[in-house]
């Protein structure tokens, strides 16, 4: 079943299109991965999904609804943001949390109603974050900050969570806690996600899904089996790539190949010849 659809999307900044002409469909409850170089396009396509860019041209569709014609509030309750840069300002973290029902507040309505608190406790001890509600912000670690700004995106019961690079500067136990976490979302509550990776690896591991980008286009689109071919991420990313299998998964892994190794693998290979 259709969920979200892109149509001939262009965007960028000012009179920069970095985006061109991107096209794809994804079904209800994906798990979208957007990957490529730096420069390719890949957060400019993020935020104009959510409605922070608007399009030169194209649309794009959520459940058949083109989103550029809901305002503010309404996308706000259908697509959440989580941006990789997370504010760590004086704010306790309940209320950092409790933020993220403001779109669902009624008019004139200034405090949090009984409902508000309960999502808010019920996504907080789903991350394992309920510990921390009476601290500050400032006082939590970089994975635990990010968990709570996810957690602040997930009390708007979006449909749709978009996230930049939610690893990103985190150690690998903290990025596996993370993604597993965002798993059980996708899996469990059926919440369609898109997110930004630089790491092959936690992409093919945890997305259906890949799209990649290079040069503001959309080079390849399908499953990490799909995607993940040495040939297709050699011309992608001008290096040498070797790619294998998950023992334990079954998904694609990429392994990079240093020039002195490759160096001695055709060092030895000539040896063997010879």
């Amino acid at each position: 079943m259709e969920f979200i659809r892109i149509e001939n999307l262009v965007s960028g900044y000012k009179d920069q299109f970095l985006l061109k002409s991107i096209t794809l469909t994804l079904p209800k409850s994906s798990f979208l991965g957007i990957i490529g170089p730096n420069g390719s396009g890949k957060t400019t396509l993020l935020k104009t999904i959510a409605g922070i860019l608007k399009p030169f041209s194209g649309t794009i569709y959520l459940n058949h609804r083109d989103l550029f014609s809901l305002n503010n509030k309404d996308r706000s309750r259908k697509i959440a943001y989580v941006s990789q840069f997370v504010d760590n300002k004086d704010i306790k973290v309940m209320d950092y949390v409790l933020a993220g029902r403001l779109p669902h507040f009624k008019k004139f309505q200034i405090f949090e109603t009984q409902k508000d608190i309960e999502i808010s406790h019920k996504f907080m001890n789903f991350f394992g974050i309920e510990k921390f509600k009476d601290r500050f912000m400032y006082e939590l670690s970089g994975g635990q900050q990010q968990v709570v700004a996810i957690c602040s995106a997930l009390v708007q019961e979006p449909e749709l969570l978009l996230l930049d690079e939610p690893t990103a500067h985190l150690d690998l136990n903290y990025q596996i806690k993370i993604l597993d976490l965002i798993q059980e979302l996708n899996t469990q509550m059926n919440i369609s996600i898109i997110s930004i990776f630089h790491d092959l690896n936690l992409a093919s591991e945890y997305c259906n899904y890949l799209a990649l980008l290079r040069d503001g286009e959309l080079f390849k689109f399908g499953t990490p089996r799909e995607v993940l071919r040495y040939d297709i991420l050699e011309e992608i990313y001008k290096t040498v790539i070797v790619t294998d299998i998950n023992p334990v998964s079954g998904n694609p892994i990429v392994l990079p190949a240093s020039k002195m190794s490759l160096k001695s693998s055709l060092q030895d290979d000539y040896d063997d010849r010879t």
